[in-house]
């Protein structure tokens, strides 16, 4: 079997998190010695760059030609093994290319699902712009979900894998670094990503309200906190930041390595959802996160007129049982958007407090260390469906 081949799928609208699940699978497969073959949305091709993993775009095709497009890919390769590196977007993708997921079991091929929650804790409803719904994938029963952490939690005896990204941070210049690091590379500067779903239009008035204010407060608490910058990352700059005025850099979509020494540089991670692969690969290089959410009702008058644990969406009722005795929540620090003062203090304590910093470092350290101990994906299907034992499969 070693030199079996595994299919990953790894599209849809706005891939990058799943696109980077997908790089380190498929990165660690061939370092097992499996062949790799990924298929990849538009949106998260540029995460590939540099692995020398096969990636194949998927092509733009009505849903009768994309069936025999993916039926002739599996009888070429007649993979071990087929993974959607996130099963419900897979899942919701291939729906609206109205693609029937039951193709992928024409050859009786495994299929799995990388998932970060366990279905039976949150459900198959999630809840959006307060009181809105979202209905969730249904699983097939064909497909195996692969549970990892973090978001998923350990120490409960059921099988999770490690989900923190193997990260090498490049020596040299990057040649984007904001203007700001050439003049003074010791400049101290929070970090925060957005996708470009975060981005749009989600036709709710209340949504877009939440879309404009929490860049507002998060420039107003880090405007608060001297000698503090912030770099943004995504796909286009936010006008809330821009108060900040210089102390604001926004920057385009960077490829992983120019992306990992930039986070690399950063003095804390800001988060604004616990499920982002943005904040595993700062828990991963040893960055404090502080993660903002908007639970407490007090900050309605704000102007945030529903809770939320991912900006801007929801899913605060969706997620709190899967944070509720989770080692995660105990790991980050959390900060409530509508306590500016507390927010400030959070930030600064991250920032110039050494003792309560190095406290936050360690609780995060004993946290990264307890998930690395978990095998990687990448073992646990080669020794669980393969039959085939791996040594040292949780480091690899």
């Amino acid at each position: 079997m070693m030199d079996a081949c595994y299919l990953l799928m790894s599209f849809g609208d706005n891939a990058w998190g799943r696109a980077a699940s997908a790089r380190a699978l498929g990165e660690d497969l061939r370092r097992l010695g499996r062949a790799v073959k990924v298929v990849s949305g538009r949106a998260g091709v540029g995460s590939f760059e540099g692995s020398g993993l096969a990636v194949e775009l998927l092509p733009d095709l009505p849903g009768s030609l994309l069936k025999i497009y993916f039926e002739e890919m599996i009888d070429r390769l007649g993979p071990a093994g087929i993974v959607f590196c996130d099963g419900d977007s897979i899942l919701h993708a291939l729906h609206r290319l109205k693609l029937d997921p039951d193709l992928f079991t024409r050859k009786g091929t495994p299929v799995f699902g990388i998932d970060t929650w366990s279905r039976l804790e949150v459900g198959l409803e999630a809840d959006v712009f307060g009181d809105g719904k979202q209905s969730m994938q249904v699983w097939p029963d064909w497909l195996t979900p692969i549970r990892t952490a973090p978001l998923s939690r350990i120490g409960t005896g059921e099988d999770v894998c490690s989900g923190l990204f193997h990260l090498t941070v490049p020596k040299g210049d990057i040649g984007s670094d904001p203007g700001f690091l050439s003049a003074s590379p010791a400049r101290r500067f929070a970090m925060i990503s957005t996708a470009p779903w975060q981005h749009e239009d989600l036709r709710d008035e209340r949504a877009a309200r939440v879309q404009r204010e929490v860049p507002a407060l998060l420039a107003s608490a880090i405007g608060a906190v001297p000698e503090l910058d912030l770099v943004h990352v995504g796909p286009e700059p936010l006008q809330g930041f821009q108060a900040l005025g210089p102390r604001y850099h926004w920057m385009g979509a960077l490829p992983p390595a120019r992306y990992a020494r930039l986070m690399a540089k950063s003095t804390v991670y800001l988060s604004l959802s616990p499920v982002c692969s943005a904040q595993a690969k700062a828990l991963g290089l040893g960055i404090p996160v502080l993660l903002f959410q908007h639970l407490e009702t007090s900050g309605r008058s704000k102007g945030l007129p529903y809770p939320f644990r991912i900006w801007p969406i929801g899913y605060s009722s969706f997620l709190e049982p899967v944070l509720r005795g989770n080692p995660l929540s105990a790991a980050v620090t959390t900060a409530e958007l509508s306590r500016p003062e507390s927010m400030i203090q959070a930030l600064h304590d991250l920032t110039f407090d050494g003792e309560q910093r190095d406290r936050v470092l360690a609780q995060q350290a004993g946290y990264v260390q307890a998930v690395r101990s978990l095998p990687r994906v990448a073992s646990y299907l080669i020794e669980r469906f393969e039959k085939i034992p791996i040594s040292n499969g949780r480091s690899i």
